[in-house]
């Protein structure tokens, strides 16, 4: 009787499953591998900056850019220079029209970005705040085109 049940059983679970094989094959996509982190966060959600995430950051990577209103850039790192002086990193955001962004860290402990609105000509800058015991980003005016 027991035999009968467990082949049974056995003739169920192929049906069911339709002979299907697990393929445990990598991807056919040369280069790419499945990764758990697909973007970073170079702020929190509250708006504070992450240098050492920034300065880990691959060209290519999708980043995540917080302002201390809430609102949440999301852009893709298109370049970086790296010196023994500093490292630079720029890309493009993509959920604001002709939105970028830039970050420096320089010897001597400078850290700095920028996050540039052109079609809103709109500008926010990089600023140590007590408040947030960190960088945060401002809005400035202090780069915008003169009036004519």
């Amino acid at each position: 009787m027991k035999i009968i049940t467990t082949v049974l059983c056995l003739a169920l679970v192929d049906s069911v499953f339709g002979g299907a094989n697990l393929d445990l094959k990598q991807s056919s996509v040369p280069g790419f591998k499945l990764q758990i982190d697909q973007e970073a966060y170079f702020t929190d959600i509250h708006g504070k900056a992450d240098p050492s995430i920034i300065a880990h950051t691959p060209i290519g990577k999708a980043v995540k850019i917080y302002r201390t209103d809430g609102f949440c850039y999301v852009g893709t790192v298109t370049e970086i220079e790296d010196s023994e002086t500093h490292f630079k990193i720029y890309g493009t955001i993509n959920n604001v029209p002709t939105g970028r962004f830039g970050f420096v860290l320089a010897k001597g402990g400078i850290f700095a970005g920028a996050i540039v609105e052109e079609e809103k000509e709109q500008t926010y800058v990089l600023e140590y705040s007590p408040a947030h015991k960190g960088y945060v980003f401002f809005r400035t005016t202090k780069y915008n085109k003169p009036q004519a």
